[in-house]
């Protein structure tokens, strides 16, 4: 997103303010609403179609489709209870009393 949004305009930027009129001209209107700025304004879009598209869209569809197989939540006294078939038991079967 870097590449095709950030850096072609700033270094358009860079030669604008190292040869035309310093950086009060690449800094001004004139230059904003120039065609090469604009240029690079619209080109910016196909960067923000791959975000969107293949990041945004589908984190939203991945969240959404498992919204409904959500685990009931348990309060803090059942987080801390262990099933016997869990806890262990001595190697002759018997439990001590």
């Amino acid at each position: 997103m870097v590449v095709m949004d950030l850096f072609p305009v700033g270094v358009d930027q860079l030669i604008a303010a190292t040869s035309s009129g310093g950086y009060a001209y690449a800094r001004s209107q004139d230059y904003i609403q120039g065609g090469t700025f604009q240029f690079f304004t619209w080109l910016r879009s196909i960067g923000v179609t791959l975000f969107v598209c293949g990041g945004v869209l589908p984190l939203t569809w991945f969240m959404l489709t498992r919204w409904c197989s959500l685990k009931p939540s348990q309060s803090g006294a059942e987080c801390f209870v262990v099933p016997e078939s869990v806890l262990a038991a001595p190697e002759n079967g018997k439990r001590p009393d």
